[in-house]
């Protein structure tokens, strides 16, 4: 019995690595695009291209344009309600060969944009928050660049330092902000397009000669801890770990810490009295039992 449970724990903490993996995703173009796009049309095209990148593959536009972007609208793991993590961190690689305006090198900015669209006959396509990252410039960019920027609580009402709102004008300045009553939170709880932008709300640039690849588009999200007391053990498929339910999941991964034995088993005395006392017993059951119809 101890042999088969521990051969278990260990499928159990296999799954647990790769669910933990999960939460991060990065996108290097070995692979396709995995939903991302990239400017097409008169102006130029974007290709993947299996040299140049950092280190192997890249996502190259050559284009002409006021601005470019590279965008997703599904890849899911870019996209969803971002509240189910306590913070999101974003991040890509830039090499610029050429930024030019009329044969002149010249500076764009670089932004990451989180957009959530809004139905159709609204006065804006969509309400977004965005992050300045830095610039495109070929005159100081020659080598991979990496940006990244952290969403450090996904629950904030208020835009954090750097970030700004798109969605409505403000009347005096004329500034892009944020429809009133729309907060960053309220954004990133339907994220439906993440773009790596040039184009910058309320700024508006020429016909510009672009050269810029990506590459490594990451997303990471630290999971929302939820908890239903301590008999909240065990998620779904009986792997550990709070999932904020006290279900059939949680008796799994007790027994198997009991028969381990695991010391998080050791939880009753004699009598049934919470508190380890070195021996894995009825008493044990008993505590636990307890503690998972006290609920959450």
């Amino acid at each position: 019995m101890k042999r088969s449970m521990r051969w278990m724990a260990g499928v159990i903490g296999g799954v647990m690595a790769s669910q933990a993996a999960a939460q991060t995703t990065v996108v290097t173009f070995a692979n396709g695009t995995e939903g991302w796009e990239g400017p097409q049309g008169p102006g130029g095209a974007t290709v993947i291209e299996p040299t140049g990148g950092n280190p192997a593959e890249r996502f190259r536009t050559v284009f002409n344009n006021f601005g470019i972007e590279f965008r997703t609208d599904s890849n899911q793991a870019f996209l969803g309600d971002y509240s189910r993590f306590e913070s999101v961190t974003l991040a890509f690689d830039v090499k610029v060969d050429r930024v030019e305006f009329f044969g002149q090198q010249v500076s764009r900015p670089l932004l990451i944009d989180l957009r959530s669209l809004n139905p159709e006959g609204s006065n804006y396509p969509w309400n977004s928050v965005y992050y300045v990252v830095g610039t495109v410039d070929s005159r100081i960019d020659i080598a991979w660049v990496t940006h990244t920027v952290t969403i450090a609580d996904t629950l904030s009402a208020t835009l954090p330092t750097g970030w700004r709102g798109y969605g409505d004008e403000d009347p005096v300045t004329f500034e892009p902000r944020l429809p009133p009553g729309v907060t960053f939170a309220d954004v990133l709880s339907r994220v439906d397009v993440v773009a790596i932008s040039t184009l910058e709300p309320g700024f508006f640039f020429g016909f510009t000669d672009f050269d810029v690849s990506v590459d490594n588009i990451t997303v990471s999200g630290v999971p929302r801890e939820t908890s239903c007391g301590p008999a909240d053990i065990g998620g779904v498929g009986g792997v550990e770990g709070a999932d904020g339910a006290l279900d059939n999941n949680d008796f799994v991964v007790f027994i198997d810490w009991f028969f381990l034995p695991d010391p998080r088993a050791d939880r009753g005395s004699v009598g049934g009295i919470p508190g380890a006392d070195g021996a894995f017993d009825n008493n044990d059951f008993v505590v636990f039992i307890d503690q998972f119809f006290a609920g959450c």
